[in-house]
Formats: C-alpha cells, sequence, structure tokens
C-alpha cells in the first residue's frame, strides 16, 4: 500500500472540506459523506500504482479530485412526483376567487357555490388524483428550508415549550421568502406547490409528523407539523 505525503494529506483535507461545503449550500447538490474520502484515497493510490510510485503524492491528490468531481457532475436526479389535485387545493382556489372577486368589486354568485361543494364532495369520496413533477432541485430546496425553520424555531421554545409549528404559519413564512412572486397568480401557484410538498413530506417521505390528530373537518393548514426526530438534513 503506497504511504501519503504530508501535502498529499494536507490537500485531502482541503479537498474533502470543499466538497461538503458545496453539498451543503447546492440544494440539489450530490450527497458527500465520509466515503467520497475514502474514493479520494483509493483514487489517488489508483494513480500512484500506474506510476509505479511508492508515495501518493499531491499531484496524484489533484488527480484524484478530478476524477471524483468529474463523476459527482455526472450524477442527475429524476423529478419528485406530487399530487396536482387533492382536497388541499379547494381551500386555496375558493380564497383566490374571492379575492379576485374583491379586487374585481363583485360579489360571489350564489349558483357557483352548489359547484364547489359537489367538488369537495368529489375530493372527499377519494376522486382520482392527478400527479403533477417538480425538478429535485426544488423539492430540494424548499423541504430543507421548511425542515430547517421548523427545528430553528422549536429549539427557541426549548424543551419545556409545546413541539411543531401550525402549517399555515410555515407556508406564510416560506412566501415571505420569496422576492419573486410578483402576482397573485404567482403566489397561488407557488401556495400550491409548497402545500403539495409538504403533503409528500408527510405521507410519502416521512420527514415530517403530525403533533397530533386533526378534529374532523378542521382545515389542512391548521395541523401542526414537527420534524422527525431521526431526521438528518
Amino acid at each position: 500500500m503506497q504511504a501519503l505525503s504530508e501535502e498529499a494529506s494536507r490537500l485531502l483535507v482541503r479537498y474533502y472540506a470543499e466538497l461538503r461545503r458545496s453539498d451543503q449550500s447546492s440544494p440539489g447538490a450530490y450527497h458527500v459523506t465520509v466515503r467520497q474520502l475514502e474514493a479520494l484515497i483509493r483514487l489517488g493510490e489508483a494513480r500512484a500504482r500506474a506510476e509505479l510510485e511508492q508515495t501518493i503524492t499531491a499531484a496524484h491528490v489533484r488527480e484524484a479530485k478530478r476524477l471524483l468531481k468529474a463523476s459527482i457532475q455526472c450524477v442527475d436526479h429524476d423529478n419528485v412526483d406530487i399530487f396536482e389535485t387533492d382536497e388541499l387545493d379547494d381551500e386555496i382556489g375558493q380564497r383566490m376567487r374571492e379575492l379576485e372577486r374583491e379586487r374585481a368589486g363583485e360579489t360571489a354568485p350564489e349558483a357557483a357555490e352548489p359547484a364547489e361543494e359537489e367538488t369537495v364532495a368529489g375530493a372527499a369520496a377519494g376522486a382520482p388524483r392527478k400527479v403533477q413533477s417538480v425538478s429535485y432541485d426544488k423539492y430540494s430546496k424548499v423541504s430543507k428550508s421548511i425542515v430547517l425553520y421548523i427545528r430553528s424555531q422549536e429549539s427557541e421554545v426549548g424543551d419545556g415549550g409545546a413541539h411543531g409549528l401550525r402549517q399555515a404559519d410555515v407556508i406564510d413564512w416560506y412566501l415571505n421568502q420569496q422576492e419573486d412572486l410578483d402576482s397573485l397568480e404567482a403566489l397561488d401557484a407557488e401556495r400550491r406547490l409548497v402545500r403539495r410538498i409538504l403533503q409528500r413530506m408527510i405521507k410519502v417521505d416521512n420527514t415530517l409528523l403530525l403533533v397530533e390528530e386533526q378534529p374532523e373537518g378542521a382545515r389542512a393548514d391548521e395541523r401542526i407539523l414537527t420534524v422527525r426526530q431521526d431526521y438528518v438534513v
């Protein structure tokens, strides 16, 4: 087995730290673990062996870094599937229609109410839901920021306080961070997307947990969410 030179050892530490920082700063980045450090060492060994060298030099480590980064950049993620239509959207749709009518100075037509009730009943009866895809980067960015926000708020409360945040407060916080939502339509679309992502985080990924069961008929935005204790960002 080849020995590491002192300069090569310092470069290994520096390159691994750089990979870790890039992993944490980019939402869709390849997840870097200690295995990538081991890969750097193995690639350096292979390079030294190919040159019949007994010592892994800084040049070997630099080549190992180049090869590892090239392999990481080739990794691509599939889009993440989320439900396009569900009962959560009905609440948003109703509120957005009210806002649009208020802006236009109109009143809600009475004939429209039965149709709305029918839509909600259809959703409750288990009507088929379409599937919408969101990019991995977008899903990762939204879900990670939500997890970090909930945990930061819970840490401020401390062990003696109540855990969890109301879903509506989480959504409002996220939307307030988005400076590019310059219309009601854009706000509506982003709110729908965040709600669907939250639903997937609860039902599919099990990243978020409900602190307590909702009473029958309660609005989805009133449920209290917390992050699974053993979840690692």
